[in-house]
C-alpha cells in the first residue's frame, strides 16, 4: 500500500517542511508548525530563506541548487526563526522530491538540536571544571613541594647549628681550661720576690688572662644562648664594641662607621651572645655588600610605635638590592655569594633571633644608594635594670 506524501511527513516526529524550486514551502507537517509557531497556510506563503539561516548567507540558495540539480542535503547545521523572533539550533537532512502533482522539490527534516547541544555545553562545562580541578591540585602539589623544600632546608639549618654549637662548646670549655692553668701559674708567680719589670709581665699576663675568660663564656653563651634568662644589656655599649671588634678583625676594611644614637644609652633585655649575633651579621653583610668600595655603614637607634619597644637599624651605601633579591634575602641558604663563600645562613639566622624576642626585621633598599635593615627588641624595663645593678 503507498500513502500519500502528506500522510507520511505528517506521521513524522520531526518537523518536515516541502521546500519548492522557488523557495517558498507548499506543504509541512505538524511538528514543523509547533517548532516554528507559523500555521500552515503561514508557512506556505513564507520563504525558506526567512526560516532557516546557516552562518553564511542562509540556506535559500543551497536549497535551490540542490533541488535543481536533484542532489541530497547532506546534514547541516543551521538556525530556525520562529514566530516570535526566537533562534533555535537545528541539524537539516533533506532528499530531492518528484511527484505528478508537485513541481521538482526537495523534503527537509528539520531537528531541535538544543538538547544535543546542551548536553555538549554540560561536556564542555565538565571538562572545564576537571581543567580547573587539576590546575587547583598541580598548585597545591607544586605548594606542598615547596613546604617541603623548606622544611628541608630548616633541618639542614638546624644541623648545622647543632654542630656550630658543639664545635662552640668544646672551643669554649678548652680555652677555659688553659686560662685556668695559666691563672693558677700566674698565682703562684705572684706570691714570689720578682723584679718590677717581671711583676708588670706577670700583671699583663692576668690581664690577658681576664680577657680570655670573658671570650671563653661568650662562646660557652654561643653554644647555649638558651639556658640562661635574657638580661638588660646596654645597646649603646654592645653596638660600638661589636664595631670594635670586627675593626680589629679586620672585616671592615676602611668603611666609615656612623652612629645615630646619642645618650642617655638604651637597654635591652636580650641575651648578650644573640644580640652580637645579630648585629655581626648584618654589620658583615653590609660591609660585604660594599665589597672593596670605600662606604658607609650607619647604626641608628629609632623609636618604636610601642613604647615598650626600641628600633635598630644597620644600612649601608652598596649597590642595594635588586625588586627580585629582596623578598628572599630571608630564606635559609639563599645567598648571591657564591656558595664557597656564603652559605646563605646570616639573615634567616637573624630573622629568627629577632622573632625569638617578639621582633620583626625588614629591609628597604634603592638599587645604587643602598640599603636598610630594621628590627626592633624588647626595651628593658626600670626593674629589671635595677635587679642586675642591685
Amino acid at each position: 500500500m503507498q500513502l500519500p506524501i502528506e500522510q507520511i511527513i505528517e506521521a513524522m516526529v520531526d518537523a518536515v517542511l516541502v521546500v519548492d524550486p522557488s523557495g517558498r514551502i507548499p506543504l509541512s507537517n505538524a511538528a514543523a508548525q509547533h517548532a516554528t509557531g507559523y500555521s500552515r497556510a503561514e508557512l506556505a506563503a513564507l520563504p525558506v530563506a526567512d526560516l532557516l539561516t546557516d552562518e553564511n548567507s542562509g540556506l535559500r540558495t543551497p536549497v535551490r541548487r540542490r533541488v535543481e540539480s536533484g542532489e541530497a542535503l547532506t546534514r547541516s547545521n543551521a538556525w530556525l526563526t520562529t514566530k516570535n523572533g526566537q533562534r533555535i539550533p537545528v541539524s537539516i537532512t533533506a532528499a530531492p522530491l518528484a511527484t505528478e502533482d508537485l513541481a521538482r522539490g526537495i523534503v527537509l527534516v528539520v531537528r531541535d538540536n538544543a538538547e544535543a547541544r546542551r548536553l555538549l555545553s554540560e561536556r564542555d562545562a565538565e571538562i572545564a571544571r576537571r581543567e580547573v580541578a587539576e590546575r587547583s591540585l598541580r598548585r597545591a602539589l607544586t605548594s606542598i613541594e615547596s613546604r617541603l623544600e623548606q622544611t628541608r632546608a630548616h633541618l639542614q639549618l638546624a644541623q648545622r647549628r647543632a654542630s656550630f654549637g658543639t664545635l662552640a662548646a668544646g672551643l669554649g670549655s678548652d680555652l677555659r681550661d688553659v686560662v685556668h692553668r695559666q691563672q693558677d701559674s700566674l698565682d703562684v708567680l705572684a706570691e714570689l720576690v720578682v723584679p718590677d719589670h717581671v711583676a708588670a709581665a706577670i700583671a699583663e699576663l692576668s690581664h690577658i688572662a681576664e680577657h680570655l675568660t670573658g671570650r671563653t663564656t661568650r662562646l660557652l653563651e654561643i653554644a647555649n644562648p638558651g639556658t640562661e634568662p635574657p638580661r638588660p644589656v646596654n645597646l649603646h655599649r654592645t653596638l660600638r664594641e661589636v664595631i670594635t671588634m670586627l675593626q680589629s678583625a679586620g672585616s671592615l676594611r676602611e668603611h666609615e662607621i656612623v652612629y645615630a644614637f646619642t645618650d642617655p644609652p638604651v637597654f635591652v633585655t636580650v641575651h648578650r651572645a644573640r644580640l652580637e649575633l645579630i648585629v655581626v651579621n648584618l654589620i658583615i653583610n653590609a660591609a660585604e655588600a660594599m665589597h672593596d668600595t670605600r662606604g658607609k655603614i650607619m647604626l641608628a637607634l629609632h623609636t618604636h610605635p610601642r613604647p615598650d619597644r626600641v628600633c635598630v637599624e644597620v644600612g649601608d651605601t652598596g649597590p642595594g638590592l635588586t625588586f627580585h633579591v629582596r623578598p628572599r634575602v630571608f630564606e635559609p641558604f639563599f645567598t648571591t655569594k657564591p656558595h664557597s663563600q656564603n652559605i646563605g645562613l646570616g639573615l634567616s639566622v637573624v630573622r629568627e633571633a629577632v622573632q625569638s624576642y617578639g621582633g620583626e626585621i625588614s629591609v628597604s633598599s634603592t638599587e645604587g644608594i643602598g640599603a636598610s635593615f630594621t628590627f626592633d627588641l624588647p626595651r628593658s624595663t626600670d626593674t629589671e635594670r635595677s635587679a642586675i645593678t642591685t
